[in-house]
């Protein structure tokens, strides 16, 4: 499989596969981003290769369905460690919920006050993925977020396609 392929074939799995790439998550799904991964050099490691051709989807069955980070699972393997579904989910993160209620969950927590204004206020709407995201300032780096939605997100009716 090329790795277009792949990120297809975790897609429809429900699996997105995010690259750090300066200070940004990248998602190899959109064009552009893909290019950018392309054009970095990141993809040129044959653990990275090895994390998204064999390991990942030996365990399709048992992996929560959200966001993976394969870079850093990859940076640990060639670290000496082994590969694992423990491992692979200190690398995920799970999709934000909005509800038919449009209450906005991660967890099964509510996320309510201070945070869903943030997340209210920085989300984004991906027409290649078909999906809401927040995306925001945190720390060093910009951090992001999809959701998994019921309904449509009430405020997603004004957001603009980016």
């Amino acid at each position: 499989m090329t790795f277009e392929q792949r990120i297809d074939w975790f897609s429809a799995r429900n699996l997105i596969m995010l690259f750090l790439w300066k200070d940004h998550f990248l998602n190899p799904l959109v064009p552009e981003q893909l290019q950018k991964l392309k054009s970095s050099g990141l993809l040129d490691n044959k653990y990275l290769l090895k994390v998204l051709e064999e390991y990942l989807p030996e365990l399709d069955a048992e992996l929560p369905r959200g966001m993976y980070f394969p870079v850093p699972i990859s940076r640990s393997l060639s670290e000496g460690g082994e590969f694992s579904t423990i491992l692979a989910g200190q690398f995920f993160y799970d999709f934000i919920r909005v509800d038919d209620s449009q209450k906005w969950s991660l967890r099964d927590k509510y996320i309510t006050g201070k945070v869903l204004s943030l997340f209210e206020s920085n989300l984004f709407y991906e027409k290649e993925t078909n999906r809401y995201y927040v995306e925001y300032w945190s720390d060093s780096r910009w951090d992001k977020c999809y959701l998994e939605c019921a309904i449509t997100p009430m405020l997603g009716l004004s957001v603009e396609n980016i």
